[in-house]
């Protein structure tokens, strides 16, 4: 029995004097659903639904221009900002934007500058790349990078939350100071492995001379006892210090292959498993809290380091060739 017909049968037994716990007995309804079609009828006259209209009283034509208006003029306002100047309700300038405006706040990003000429020579290179013999040989390429750490807690001021009972006070807060202590990190992984975590003391900077140090002392030796007689590929960007002359020479007189500077995709961290998966890990377990000193931070790195397993590193690195095909699919524009 669809709902019109049941509201004509409990109005029939109604009329015929049937109390409300008859006529549910009868039809076999709840008894609720009787009194509910009866009390509808009383109040309406008939079995209509009812048109639920609510009144816009406070988003007004004229908040409305209010609002458009300063929008126009600045995109980027926060909604309660403009609540406070108009002494609004900052859920109702939300509601006036969302619905009424139609408009959709997005966050703000930080990317790598590439204007039409850098998108160019991107483009060209990943697609050599997707045709080099290192794709073919994803498991034997070395990806390496460095970065600079500091003792400061790292967070994401966009996601990052606390939830709590009641205000967790200090625990909230995250400190800042000026020119905090950092140390610079160097590493490089494969798909099946990865070097030792290299620390550059206070005051050494990543120059040819301290490149070729640690390519001679560290590289070297580690993808010897790796690598056996396999022949591997080394990959790097191309910093100042990864291209100079001298560590080009070296590489070629020591490496079995390596991606030159000419061949890897120029404006490219987001190509870089370094850059778009590993150094994210570290500074996510490592530095979720402030270190006391560069030992703690250290400390704290190395772990972290080591937790990465040979099934993560698989994982990440067989995002390097889908990376790869999304560059080139965005015309090397951006791909995140």
């Amino acid at each position: 029995m669809n709902k019109e017909d049941r509201r004509k049968a409990v109005l029939e037994l109604y009329l015929s004097n049937n109390s409300i716990r008859q006529i549910a007995a009868t039809l076999k309804i709840p008894i609720t659903t009787a009194f509910n079609d009866i009390k509808r009828f009383n109040e309406q006259g008939d079995f209509n639904d009812r048109k639920h209209l609510r009144i816009a009283t406070v988003r007004t034509r004229s908040l409305k221009d209010k609002v458009r208006l300063r929008y126009k003029r600045e995109r980027r306002r926060s909604a309660r900002k403009v609540a406070k100047e108009l002494n609004i309700n900052r859920e109702t300038i939300r509601k006036v934007l969302k619905y009424d405006l139609g408009l959709t706040p997005y966050k703000m990003k930080k990317r790598q500058d590439l204007n039409e000429k850098k998108r160019k020579v991107r483009l060209e290179r990943t697609k050599c790349l997707l045709q080099s013999d290192a794709i073919k040989n994803l498991n034997s390429i070395l990806f390496t990078d460095e970065k600079i750490f500091t003792i400061e807690q790292s967070f994401n001021s966009q996601n990052d939350r606390i939830w709590a009972e009641s205000s967790p006070g200090e625990d909230v807060i995250v400190t800042r100071i000026q020119k905090p202590v950092s140390i610079m990190v160097w590493g490089g992984i494969s798909a099946t492995s990865k070097t030792p975590l290299l620390f550059l003391e206070k005051g050494v900077k990543m120059n040819q001379n301290t490149y070729r140090e640690i390519l001679e002392n560290s590289v070297l030796p580690w993808a010897k006892t790796t690598y056996s007689n396999h022949d591997w590929i080394f990959q790097q960007d191309s910093a100042p210090s990864h291209t100079a002359k001298l560590i080009q020479k070296w590489l070629f007189e020591n490496f079995p292959n390596f991606i030159t500077p000419e061949e890897w995709p120029p404006y490219s961290p987001d190509l870089n498993p370094m850059d778009y998966s590993v150094w994210g890990i570290l500074e996510q377990k490592a530095c979720s809290t402030r270190h006391s000193n560069l030992g703690s931070l250290k400390k704290a790195l190395q772990t972290a380091w080591e937790e990465i397993d040979s099934e993560l590193l698989r994982r990440i690195v067989a995002q390097f060739p889908k990376r790869l095909m999304a560059c080139v699919k965005a015309k090397g524009g951006y791909i995140e």
